[in-house]
């Protein structure tokens, strides 16, 4: 869950995405046309001459983006993507973290979540883990990485219904007064991308702390290791569960807004 969601890879959110252009069309084509009829009434100068005109860009952008909106995502979701893929590549061996799919939960600093177990009854492992610790730090770090599952289950939600609803979010771009609406939705849209980025880089950073403690199986040698390894699993999590918390708002309160250069 470390890459966002690509709408031209999901088909439901796709052809939602197509019915609700099919509404926002026509609420384009009658605003283009009242707004040539403005340009042509209104006087060559003065003030509504000068209003009419000044909104024709806006309006040009605004249909632009409605229709090109899902193009949009797709470009940025498919960047942070690849930067994610990239940075876990070149940070780290292929086999400490496995598969892009299975990120972050498989693999990397998550690894010995992943090759334990929580029944004290059964040995994990090479007889080497920790009932103790195991029980309590592996335990505390599984919990936390559900609660992240599913902050990222959140987000994805999120992100499909910005898909969803774009086109009018961002066809309001055409007039002023709807501007903050096309705002809001690129600034909810950057807070999600700005987080799933930020997992990548909490993961890739734990996972190299974390690399001297696995062994070539996968477990960790020692108990030493294990406890190590637990510590980090822990951390790694509990940044992984604030983070959202800290930079959301902080993207949300940005005052940074789309504007068209005259």
């Amino acid at each position: 869950f470390l890459s966002p969601l690509d709408p031209l890879s999901d088909p439901a959110t796709k052809d939602l995405y197509g019915k609700m252009l099919i509404i926002t069309i026509p609420l384009l084509t009658f605003g283009g046309l009242a707004l040539g009829y403005l340009i042509m009434v209104s006087r060559t100068s003065g003030e509504s001459a000068y209003t009419a005109r000044s909104v024709t860009p806006r309006f040009v952008v605004g249909a632009t983006l409605a229709i090109l909106g899902i193009f949009l995502v797709s470009v940025l979701a498919q960047f942070v993507t690849a930067t994610d893929v990239a940075m876990v590549g070149v940070s780290l061996p292929a086999h400490a973290v496995g598969g892009p799919d299975a990120w972050p939960a498989g693999g990397g600093v998550f690894q010995v979540l992943q090759n334990g177990g929580f029944d004290p009854h059964v040995s994990e492992g090479p007889d080497n883990w920790n009932d103790g610790a195991w029980l309590s730090a592996g335990l505390l770090a599984a919990v936390l990485l559900t609660f992240v599952q599913m902050i990222a289950a959140v987000l994805g939600a999120v992100e499909r219904l910005l898909v969803i609803i774009g086109p009018i979010c961002l066809a309001a771009y055409a007039l002023p007064a709807t501007e903050r609406v096309t705002n809001g939705w690129l600034k909810v849209l950057t807070a999600i991308l700005v987080v799933r980025f930020a997992w990548t880089i909490a993961f890739i950073l734990f996972s190299l702390e974390a690399l001297p403690h696995i062994g070539p199986s996968g477990n960790p040698p020692t108990v030493g290791d294990m406890n190590a390894l637990l510590g980090l699993a822990i951390g790694a999590a509990a940044l992984m569960l604030g983070l959202p918390f800290v930079l959301l708002p902080a993207a949300l309160s940005g005052r940074a807004t789309f504007k068209l250069s005259r």
